[in-house]
């Protein structure tokens, strides 16, 4: 719930190398409605998509899912 635009976001990969990305926009969207062709599709630029469970708990599980949608800056 704090991730925001502009957010950076270090992924740190098992060869020790770390990547760097800025967070270009977070949504929300009903797991009815999940976005697939926006998250898997292809892009012309490394990019980064972290997806969790949003919305309404029940016993079932989460009605949504939040998406974070992020770009490559550079690697360290």
């Amino acid at each position: 719930g704090r991730v925001r635009a502009g957010d950076r976001v270090v992924v740190r990969r098992a060869d020790g190398a770390s990547v760097r990305f800025v967070v270009d926009r977070v949504r929300t969207v009903a797991k009815t409605e999940f976005p697939t062709q926006e998250v898997y599709g292809d892009v012309k630029r490394a990019e980064l998509r972290l997806i969790t469970c949003g919305g309404q708990r029940s016993a079932a599980g989460y009605s949504a899912n939040v998406i974070v949608f992020a770009h490559r800056t550079g690697a360290s």
